[in-house]
Parts: structure tokens; C-alpha cells; sequence
């Protein structure tokens, strides 16, 4: 476990596993964890931004643009699992500095191959959808 921001008033985990069980390759898991420092509350999707479906759609135009993807790019062509109408409501996310952090892990989105993916929203885009200022 690593502590990956703290403000004091939010902090993030990262809590990475790893296993080797046979095969081809190890497997390995990251899962974010956020929380409001002063009352324990742990930080979900529905505590970071008024509408899920909207930061989806964010994570899915940030997705095209960090791996060089035109806005209307075929997603499978590239390599990705992910259906036709762009990424579902995530869940592995976590407050950083500048933004939300969302992970997915091998074989959650892309190929074993591809990595772990992760996307950041910059805070400015993610004001229009979280009432929070204390990231």
C-alpha cells in the first residue's frame, strides 16, 4: 500500500497485489482507495461527481486522446474491450494532484498485453460534475 495524494483534507491509496499462480505470467491488481481524511468516509464515484455516466464519458475521450485515438475511432480496432458506446461507470478511481485517477488492470478493458491503463481528469474538467473543492 502507498499513499498516492494527501491534501490532509482527502488522501489516496494505491494497494497493489501480486500473485503468480502458473501460466504464461504473473497477474498483478491496483485498486484506488480515497477517503475524507477529518471523518474516515471513504470516497466512491457517487461522493466525487454528480453524474457518473458524464465521467465516463470524460475517461473515454481522455482514453482516445492518450493513446493517439481520433474521437470517433473504432475502440476494438485499437486493441480495447470496451463497448461501442465508450467506457461504463468506473470504479477504481482515486483524487490526485490536478484531477481523478481511474485504473483498470490487465485484461479489464485491453489485452494482458496493453498493461494496466490508467486516465486522468483534470480537475477544471471535473468542476462542471463534483461539488468538491478540497482536491
Amino acid at each position: 500500500t502507498e499513499t498516492l495524494y494527501n491534501t490532509g483534507a482527502v488522501c489516496t491509496l494505491r494497494i497493489s497485489e501480486h500473485a503468480y499462480t502458473g501460466g504464461a505470467h504473473a497477474n498483478f491488481r491496483q485498486r484506488l482507495v480515497s477517503f475524507d481524511v477529518a471523518t474516515g468516509q471513504l470516497l466512491g464515484v457517487d461522493d466525487l461527481t454528480r453524474d457518473p455516466d458524464e465521467l465516463a464519458r470524460m475517461a473515454t475521450l481522455r482514453l482516445r486522446a492518450d493513446h493517439d485515438l481520433e474521437p470517433d475511432s473504432d475502440l476494438a480496432a485499437a486493441g480495447f474491450w470496451i463497448p461501442e458506446g465508450g467506457l461504463e461507470r468506473p470504479d477504481n478511481i482515486g483524487v490526485v494532484g490536478g484531477g481523478l485517477l481511474i485504473h483498470w488492470d490487465p485484461y479489464e478493458i485491453a489485452p494482458y498485453s496493453m498493461g494496466p491503463i490508467d486516465v486522468v481528469i483534470p480537475i477544471d474538467d471535473l468542476r462542471s460534475i463534483s461539488d468538491r473543492r478540497d482536491w
